[in-house]
């Protein structure tokens, strides 16, 4: 539906249960907060969904949709105030579920839907029973109402503007028109052999619940579609373990990295292995984002008789946990009495247990005994071959330079390769082109050597501000060229770093709480990290040290911490032959925080 369909997930800040007034509160929270991000909302009934998004400026509406998919039918869309409406119906409903997005730019999506346009969320005059909303949705609807007929003419609109307005647009049309292709041929529901979407969402199965339907595993995610590298080895590893003997391996076993790596891939690969041969195995598969207990006795009720009925519970996104007590009580009593009668456990997460916030000493202890293990950002030759395999699936003629200038440019994750490959495949679509280096050059925006030629001075401290530490990387290099010793606290695997320098030398520590063999690793505190760059420039001959992801430690400590360390550092570098460089993403700060480094550090933006 609308929501898959490439708007990012940004940080979620806040989660709600449906309710009277429920709407008219969260939005009065955004406008006196004047969050930027957007509000969504999901209902499940009776077989049936929808979702809804407003975009939300400086706590003002912008943009709001809604798409509704009756059981048996093509989703319906609706835009702007109509859609708003919906939006409202919706969210009044108790077993309905919203959340607030923040850090996130919607401004391709306001270009994309020009009548999506709202002022205002609010009830209507003459507010309709529920059971009239459902009639009325199905006697708006129209052809011009299908996602594939408005997609379809934004994409015509689209080809007129600006090269700089329609990349975004690119993304979502090609992934629309992916996801319906996808959705033909996604499968069958595991539990009822009825038709399922391409994220695993069976009607069927949700008519037959009392509460929201929970999405099912998407049916492409399996050990033989995982594309292994030496960041992902061991977890991949692991998750076989587990499934071949599960319970007794590694129990529970903790899978953790940043998003887009591949985690519930392997999640939900380890579901689907379970499943062979064991068909009376109740295997749990469970999107902690999509768990709300706020609902009372009644939700809670429900919550523990589906994990007493499971014979292995793999739980997804444990972060979400942060801050809900009595949720975390609820998990941790599943996965105790699991792991004592050898059921199998399996947990992902954005980062290791102890590093996620506001866990319960208890949880944190019971997810470490068993196996944490973390996911690093595929190499280059993973990477290649997971373009290869997009490719096949897209049945897309790809040149392999065109693979390989992809692979060397988007080096983060599979999500970020994927999202490269869209935007190439898109734009040959619609401006009617073939698709070679020149074109994937152009859509790609290589950087030029020209502004490659810019240096940092020694004696200075620098705060380059990009969404991914790529330019900070180039001036690293720069500089070591010059002959700089180096020293790169990082939050990505060494072996990472180590292909961005091409070579180059420098000491790589780890960012990390989990040991590795051959590696360096140190915990985020802000004292040892100053002591070893105190050290470092303190020796004969120029230097430079680098931090790549400043908000992880922002994450780990308190910003005042992190300001103390940046100034000490700062001191240290004024008065010898050092550069002292962070990298860090505008959109991860506060706008006071962002003021107060830039005061600090001499801002970069490339």
């Amino acid at each position: 539906m609308l929501l898959e369909l490439g708007v990012p997930q940004g940080l979620v800040v806040s989660r709600w249960g449906g309710g009277e007034e429920v709407l008219d509160r969260v939005m009065e929270s955004a406008r006196s907060e004047a969050l930027t991000g957007y509000l969504k909302v999901v209902l499940s009934a009776g077989g049936e969904r929808s979702e809804s998004l407003v975009s939300l400026s400086a706590g003002v509406p912008s943009v709001c949709m809604h798409v509704y998919r009756p059981a048996g039918v093509d989703e319906i869309w609706f835009l702007g105030d109509v859609a708003a409406e919906y939006l409202w119906y919706d969210a009044s409903r108790p077993e309905a579920s919203l959340s607030m997005h923040a850090e996130v730019d919607l401004k391709d999506y306001e270009n994309l839907f020009p009548g999506a346009r709202v002022r205002r969320v609010e009830a209507p005059p003459n507010p309709l029973p529920a059971e009239r909303v459902r009639a009325e949705k199905l006697r708006r609807a129209e052809p011009e109402n299908t996602g594939e007929h408005l997609l379809a003419a934004a994409g015509l609109e689209t080809g007129e503007r600006s090269e700089r307005q329609a990349q975004g647009v690119y993304d979502l049309i090609l992934q629309y028109h992916k996801m319906r292709s996808t959705v033909q041929r996604a499968g069958v529901c595991d539990d009822c052999g009825g038709p399922v979407d391409l994220l695993g969402y069976c009607p069927r199965c949700a008519s037959r619940e009392d509460g929201p339907g929970v999405p099912r595993m998407e049916p492409r995610h399996s050990f033989d579609t995982f594309v292994s590298g030496r960041g992902t080895r061991f977890a991949e590893a692991a998750a076989r373990a587990v499934s071949a003997d599960p319970g007794h391996r590694y129990n529970p076993l903790v899978i953790h990295a940043r998003a887009g790596m591949g985690k519930t891939h392997l999640l939900q690969a380890i579901g689907r292995e379970l499943r062979k041969g064991r068909g009376e195995m109740n295997v749990t598969y469970l999107p902690l984002d999509a768990v709300d207990l706020s609902a009372g006795d009644a939700s809670a009720a429900a919550l523990r008789q589906e994990l007493e009925a499971a014979d292995a519970l793999l739980l997804d996104d444990v972060q979400f946990l942060s801050g809900k007590d009595r949720l975390q009580e609820e998990m941790l009593r599943a996965i105790n009495r699991l792991v004592a009668s050898t059921k199998q456990v399996v947990v992902t997460a954005d980062r290791s247990p102890r590093d996620i916030p506001s866990l319960t000493d208890r949880l944190v202890s019971r997810l470490e005994s068993g196996l944490v293990v973390d996911m690093g950002p595929p190499d280059l030759e993973a990477r290649r071959e997971l373009l290869r395999r997009e490719a096949a699936e897209r049945r897309a003629e790809v040149p392999p330079e065109v693979l390989d200038l992809l692979a060397e440019t988007c080096r983060e994750s599979p999500r970020q390769l994927e999202g490269g490959m869209n935007r190439v495949l898109a734009f040959a679509s619609l401006m009617g082109a073939r698709v070679d280096l020149d074109l994937a050059r152009e859509v790609m925006g290589t950087p030029s050597t020209e502004k490659e030629e810019v240096r940092v001075v020694d004696g200075r401290s620098y705060l380059v501000e990009e969404p991914r530490p790529e330019h900070a990387y180039r001036l690293l290099a720069s500089h070591i060229d010059q002959g700089a010793r180096a020293l790169v606290f990082s939050r990505s695997n060494p072996a990472s770093v180590r292909e961005r320098l091409q070579g180059r030398k420098a000491e790589i520590i780890w960012l990390t709480e989990h040991e590795t063999k051959g590696v360096r690793t140190l915990p985020p505190t802000l004292e040892k990290i100053v002591m070893l760059s105190e050290d470092h420039i303190r020796k004969e001959g120029a230097s430079i040290v680098m931090l790549d992801d400043l908000h992880y430690l922002i994450s780990n400590a308190t910003f005042d911490g992190v300001i103390r360390f940046v100034r000490s550092l700062v001191d240290q570098v004024s008065e010898r032959r050092a550069v002292f460089m962070v990298s860090v993403s505008p959109d991860s700060l506060k706008v006071q925080e962002r003021s107060v480094l830039e005061r600090e550090l001499e801002p970069v933006r490339p």
